[in-house]
């Protein structure tokens, strides 16, 4: 299966490997980390192995070039369509769980996973909003944590 991405969409996996695992990756741990995200990213999973290896070679490059420009803090402002959610209390608590646990494990993907359950119920646009202020997730980087998490919990358990 061939399959080319833009630079866009090259540059949306860099920023969500570079939320959880910082800029200080070996090649081979890099490598690694996206062909994990393959597995996990719709589309992506069957990619041929010479695509693979072309996609991988982009990524990397705009992951070195990320590593040598000046980082300036996450962005924190609100999506343009900021959403209410239907219960304040447990939005508040949820961003609340999601500070504690990026402090305590480090982890954005642990701290969204745990939103992500604590909002289940709201709109999409809510839990969004939610991974970006509990989470500190990018505002693009915050729909593909929506959509790998979403898809996990859909996956059939054997």
């Amino acid at each position: 299966m061939t399959i080319e991405l833009n630079v866009d969409q090259l540059q949306t996996l860099v920023e969500i490997m570079t939320e959880d695992n910082g800029l200080k990756l070996t090649k081979q741990s890099f490598i690694e980390v996206v062909l994990d995200l393959f597995e996990d990213a719709s589309g992506m999973e069957n990619v041929a192995l010479s695509d693979s290896s072309v996609i991988i070679n982009k990524l990397w490059n705009i992951y070195i070039m990320n590593s040598f420009a000046p980082q300036s803090p996450a962005p924190t402002q609100a999506l343009s369509t900021k959403s209410t959610p239907s219960n304040p209390a447990l939005y508040k608590e949820a961003i609340r769980v999601g500070k504690q646990t990026l402090l305590s494990e480090g982890s954005k993907a642990s701290a969204a996973r745990l939103i992500f359950n604590l909002l289940k119920n709201e709109s999409r646009d809510a839990i969004l909003q939610a991974f970006i202020e509990g989470a500190d997730i990018t505002p693009k980087g915050s729909p593909t944590y929506f959509y790998n998490i979403n898809k996990k919990l859909k996956k059939p358990k054997i």
